[in-house]
């Protein structure tokens, strides 16, 4: 669909909006695309900016910004609509590009190794003890606690 869109971009900038050449392409596209996203098309197109941009290696043709990993995701499914977040334009991956892409293998998730500690090594032989001694400091009739652990 946006490749339609970019291709019936190339006839409406070159034709005024007068032209017949301008008036079938627009009639063709009010029948093939969405009312909304043919208005959001129109209003970049009539502005003089592309409405329809390929990526190429990640980058917006129109703006030739660097478009984010998730929507270079998004953009290898054919039924989403991704705009460049920077031009408005809608984007596409030519098929040249589809078919160049390497394809990736899944990225498979090691375990790590589980750190050691003192108990689970086997190092201390019994928990440890906490034993209350007196204070000898405090200058209360009453001895206070403190602890102290061993």
């Amino acid at each position: 669909m946006i490749q339609k869109l970019y291709s019936a971009q190339r006839v409406l900038m070159r034709f005024p909006s007068s032209a017949p050449e301008h008036q079938e392409t627009l009639a063709q596209l009010q029948q093939e695309i969405p009312s909304a996203i043919l208005a959001h098309f129109l209003r970049l197109v009539e502005q003089g900016s592309k409405g329809a941009a390929p990526v190429v290696r990640d980058v917006c043709s129109s703006c030739h910004m660097r478009i984010p990993s998730g929507a270079v995701g998004a953009l290898r499914h054919p039924e989403d609509l991704v705009l460049c977040e920077s031009c408005g334009a809608y984007l596409f991956v030519p098929e040249e590009e589809l078919r160049a892409a390497p394809v990736s293998k899944p990225k498979v998730a090691r375990r790590k190794k589980p750190v050691a500690t003192a108990a689970a090594a086997g190092l201390l032989s019994s928990p440890p003890t906490v034993v209350a001694l007196p204070d000898v400091a405090a200058s209360s009739a009453q001895p206070s606690m403190r602890l102290a652990a061993h």
